[in-house]
């Protein structure tokens, strides 16, 4: 009898461990118009790629990705009508918002150079293997100076 729930047991054990660390690969699924999503089953008539990545998750979720629209409206017509009011207006708040993200930019800029400098310990993601990537002193110094031209860019 004590075989029979040390067994049992065993096979309980194995069961639930087998399924608490399923994983499922991840794909990149192109279909015939272009469009790009990742799933874990692409739909028929779209072509797989691996992307190595795995997850946890054994649903079939599907994220779409969507190109993005472009930043700033175009300026045609501005130069098309010449000047007059309107125009005068849009250019305007066009510029107001440039101004407004150009200091967030840089006050963006100037946090990441604080974090460099801080020493605290940097990482990245490959973005092959999705592992973790420790800077190295090379790494950190060239991270720095990439900062420090950046705010000279964008903050100037």
């Amino acid at each position: 009898m004590q075989k029979l729930i040390v067994i049992l047991t065993a096979v309980f054990t194995i069961l639930i461990s087998s399924i608490c660390y399923s994983q499922t690969a991840i794909l990149r699924c192109v279909d015939s118009k272009g469009k790009t999503e990742f799933a874990t089953f692409c739909p028929i008539g779209s072509k797989a790629t691996n992307t190595n990545i795995y997850s946890n998750n054994t649903g079939s979720k599907t994220i779409e990705v969507k190109p993005n629209p472009p930043r700033y409206p175009s300026t045609d017509n501005n130069i098309k009508g010449g000047l007059d009011n309107k125009n005068i207006t849009i250019n305007s708040v066009d510029q107001e918002k440039l101004a407004k993200e150009k200091a967030q930019n840089c006050a963006s800029a100037q946090s990441n150079l604080k974090i460099i400098q801080s020493g605290i310990r940097l990482v990245r993601i490959d973005p092959q293997t999705g592992e973790r990537i420790y800077y190295s002193d090379q790494d950190r110094d060239d991270a720095l100076s990439k900062a420090e031209e950046a705010i000279k860019t964008i903050c100037n």
